[in-house]
């Protein structure tokens, strides 16, 4: 594994042990990729740290791409919350460079149901290139929690240069208190079409400050790749 990752899970872990506790604990970060419907408390700010190392094969030749996305998520009132994360990627070798910075608005219509949690998101991502298109990322959310068993479903559209409709579902268990294990499944369809599989792993404190383990797997014969992701979460 790449010495920069490795990094970053120590790092990672260190923040973990030190972060700060909260009485509120709602953040909707329950799966590597996926979202629930779940949002923070009002006046609530929560530190997303996410990593993704990833490995694929384009005309024989093995390409490496690293990338790191802190992000800010508030929440407004208790139906809605704000997000803010900037992306940055590695253009030489332990260099990174802005590449974009992206603006999501998460809403929350829970008071439809008292089994599931049904939420929004819309995002309108920024890219630092004037030849690349900004990404506009609409999409429904649902999720359910029962016992020691969560799932959730995103479904909606991405539109950049062609419009492509995306889904994800996550589904997870309690091993323990603190450990948890969950399976997703990514799809993309449009000019490109792309499926990932995404088994993970999340040590939780008693208070849901987090730390997620992830490996993706894609599904696409032409340029196959291999993912490791890595998400903290804790209050501020």
């Amino acid at each position: 594994m790449n010495s920069i990752a490795i990094r970053y899970v120590l790092i990672a872990l260190l923040v973990l042990l030190l972060a700060p506790p909260t009485l509120f604990a709602h953040h909707g970060k329950d799966f590597a990729v996926t979202e629930t419907a779940k949002l923070p408390e009002p006046k609530n700010f929560w530190l997303l740290l996410s990593g993704d190392f990833g490995s694929e094969e384009q005309l024989n030749n093995e390409n490496t791409v690293i990338e790191f996305t802190p992000g800010i998520l508030y929440g407004i009132s208790n139906s809605l919350a704000f997000e803010v994360h900037p992306h940055f990627t590695e253009e030489e070798q332990g260099e990174f460079a802005y590449e974009a910075i992206g603006f999501q608005l998460r809403y929350n219509f829970s008071y439809l149901s008292d089994r599931f949690d049904f939420g929004f998101a819309s995002e309108y991502e920024i890219s630092s290139k004037s030849e690349q298109e900004n990404l506009v990322d609409l999409r429904f959310i649902i999720s359910s929690e029962t016992g020691k068993y969560k799932f959730a479903l995103n479904a909606g559209f991405e539109f950049e240069k062609e419009t492509s409709f995306v889904a994800r579902l996550g589904v997870g268990s309690e091993i323990t208190d603190n450990h948890s294990f969950a399976i997703e499944l990514l799809s993309k369809f449009g000019d490109e079409t792309n499926i990932d599989i995404i088994p993970s792993w999340t040590y939780e404190t008693k208070y849901e400050h987090a730390l997620r383990i992830g490996l993706g797997f894609s599904m696409d014969k032409e340029r196959p790749r291999i993912s490791f992701r890595s998400i903290l979460i804790f209050s501020l």
